[in-house]
């Protein structure tokens, strides 16, 4: 493709011209190829602009950057405000922008984001609409399941799994948008139809700084999208967590609100609530219809009524919404019940910010027939500030906490669990293992009849990093390695 067409719709300067095809795009001077356009684009901890280098012996033909710099007279230099947001453009053009030719659904918050979009994904593949997703845990094509390193990939990444979606007749994708994603620009280029904003709590604060930076990223996806595109864009909001003035301040088109209580637009009443499923009558202008999804907790009413929500802006009928809901398989790592036999409940969920451990306790208190041993620890080289808040809320809403690691990754797990003890001084009902493996037999081996074990922070993931390595583990398949051994005694 052309140069000049890859910079469709881009402010831009173009300091050194060269009228060349561009074969490639990468932000990664270590994919580029002959023929590549690499745009230099800064990281945390390092600058595009020591890759040039790298990217031009590697064959790039043209270099975007934010700065002026010295190229060789054979390579392009096109000088942008913001590597970033053009990048998104340029690999969007280069894709023959993808996300016009299909209908995508962005669902935004601290918690939920996974369970959401699967319900979602769920609801139309139910009606033989075939669906693509974009997520934490795995990306989806159709059926066939793509792994994935991030929730929101980088733009050449992410344009380049839309363009597949497309290729592959995909008619709607509905994909996870992190704020990570939003800040840095990665969907820059994509084409909205419906934005979810499903709730914001302290999370990430290492990166944005402050709860209000953290809310402003977010907000982009309804201050930013539906005004750079021609599609119709509608916004789902949660009106339980108070954010539908935030996105009205932002955004003047259609909201459709969703919530636990009647002023919401579709909202629930007759709710039940269990470890393994949740039941609700879900209501909209005046009908309703009566749901039993098959994940527990009670924050996963508000998860389907999100899905919903999306589903009749989209003009879809409750009942094939009922089908699709009550057809959805349990998500991986999200209050997720571990059953070997035994005579108490073992759950392992992802929950790793306060606002998470502290929704997961609640909600198993409110189901729980005995007693609650809490199984939790903070990951390193993120937000240290809520360490304490998190062991105080765990042993809050315990009876018993033990706390472990949760990926130390360059810290000292020792280190972190003593940010973690400062806001438990005046606590009696925990223990420190750092170990996690025998942090989690020890939850186990402790557990009497009824009692709930809640194995938090990890979930889905199968992995610990340790001093920057990345090991096997799986809080899962702890659980199973016990009562197997326990078995064979």
């Amino acid at each position: 493709m052309k140069l000049q067409e890859l910079l469709s719709k881009i402010e831009y300067e173009m300091v050194a011209e060269t009228d060349r095809d561009i074969t490639s795009v990468a932000y990664d001077s270590r994919d580029v190829k002959e023929g590549a356009l690499f745009a230099a684009l800064d990281g945390c901890r390092t600058e595009g602009a020591n890759f040039i280098d790298q990217a031009i012996e590697n064959g790039a033909v043209c270099i975007v950057t934010e700065t002026d710099v010295k190229l060789p007279d054979n390579v392009a230099n096109v000088k942008v405000k913001n590597a970033n947001s053009a990048l998104g453009r340029i690999v969007s053009n280069f894709y023959g922008n993808p996300t016009e030719k299909m209908k995508v659904i962005g669902v935004t918050g601290t918690s939920g984001k996974t369970t959401v979009t699967n319900i979602i994904y769920n609801i139309y593949s139910n009606l033989n609409i075939k669906s693509g997703l974009v997520g934490t845990i795995a990306n989806k094509i159709g059926d066939v399941v793509e792994p994935t390193n991030y929730t929101t990939p980088q733009a050449v990444d992410l344009q380049k799994l839309f363009y597949k979606m497309v290729e592959n007749k995909v008619e709607v994708c509905v994909m996870e948008v992190s704020s990570h994603g939003l800040d840095q620009e990665r969907v820059y280029g994509t084409e909205f139809d419906c934005g979810v904003f499903l709730n914001i709590a302290r999370d990430h604060l290492d990166y944005h700084k402050t709860l209000e930076s953290y809310k402003e990223a977010k907000l982009k996806l309804f201050s930013y999208y539906p005004k750079e595109q021609k599609k119709p864009f509608y916004a789902v909001v949660n009106y339980d967590e108070g954010l539908l003035r935030d996105v009205r301040k932002v955004f003047d088109g259609e909201i459709i609100t969703f919530g636990r209580h009647y002023e919401a637009d579709v909202y629930s009443t007759n709710e039940i609530i269990n470890i393994d499923f949740v039941e609700f009558d879900l209501n909209y202008k005046h009908e309703s219809v009566h749901i039993k999804f098959n994940m527990g907790g009670d924050f996963n009413i508000s998860n389907c009524l999100a899905a919903a929500t999306v589903a009749l802006g989209d003009g879809i009928s409750l009942e094939d919404i009922r089908k699709g809901i009550e057809g959805t398989k349990p998500v991986n790592g999200r209050f997720q019940s571990v059953d070997c036999g035994q005579d108490f409940s073992v759950i392992v969920d992802y929950a790793h910010t306060p606002d998470e451990i502290e929704k997961l306790l609640k909600t198993a208190n409110k189901i729980k027939k005995n007693r609650i041993i809490t199984v939790c620890g903070c990951g390193g080289n993120r937000d240290k500030g809520k360490r304490p808040i998190m062991g105080k809320i765990a042993c809050d809403n315990s009876d018993f906490v033990i706390i472990t690691s949760d990926n130390p990754r360059d810290e000292e797990p020792k280190s972190i669990i003593e940010d973690i003890l400062e806001g438990i001084k005046d606590k009696n009902n925990y223990r420190v293992e750092v170990d996690r493996a025998d942090a989690i037999k020890e939850a186990l081996s402790m557990a009497k009849p009824k009692d709930c074990v809640i194995i938090a922070g990890k979930g889905h993931e199968n992995y610990q990093i340790v001093k920057g390595v990345k090991h096997h583990f799986d809080d899962k398949e702890q659980v199973r390695n016990y009562f197997n051994a326990q078995c064979t005694m």
